[in-house]
């Protein structure tokens, strides 16, 4: 059985701190979020993968939605530079930016 609290922080200590993503807000964030929370039972063993994950498949109703790779995604939240001192509408952007982006999104969450 795959040990995934591991693999996460491997995913920090590999794929994230080694793209310039310093903002400990946001690896702490990619520490505790579980990636395999957010996709079914087939695909959790690819949950740290440095590749967008298919989570669904293109249908007649919509294209094929995805998961995001760790590195651009803490890169974008990092650029994003929110934090509880950030103003209601660089708030409103971010939140936007993030349903756009989040893994948790990716399957349809309401952000």
């Amino acid at each position: 059985m795959m040990n995934f609290e591991t693999a996460r922080m491997k995913m920090v200590e590999g794929q994230i701190r080694t793209t310039d993503v310093t903002a400990h807000p946001v690896i702490s964030a990619f520490l505790a979020v579980p990636r395999e929370a957010f996709l079914s039972p087939e695909l959790k063993p690819l949950s740290y993968i440095d590749e967008d994950i298919m989570v669904k498949p293109a249908s007649a109703n919509g294209p094929a939605r995805y998961m995001m790779e760790p590195s651009p995604l803490a890169k974008l939240i990092q650029t994003l530079d929110v934090s509880k001192r950030t103003s209601f509408w660089s708030s409103a952007q971010a939140r936007a930016m993030l349903r756009l982006f989040s893994p948790a999104c990716a399957v349809g969450c309401r952000c």
